[in-house]
């Protein structure tokens, strides 16, 4: 069972992620987001 949170962002940073989710065809923010964190954990630089 999906337990629904709310998350307050910004204007801006709706309209960006609005913005993301037209561009790559998207059905809902939770799919953008989930993408972002997947490809930040992906590319996140390694400390040294």
């Amino acid at each position: 069972m999906d337990v629904t949170k709310q998350l307050k962002v910004s204007d801006t940073v709706y309209d960006d992620l609005d913005e993301l989710k037209e561009e790559e065809d998207h059905t809902s923010f939770d799919s953008v987001l989930r993408t972002l964190i997947l490809h930040y954990r992906h590319v996140k630089p390694t400390e040294e």
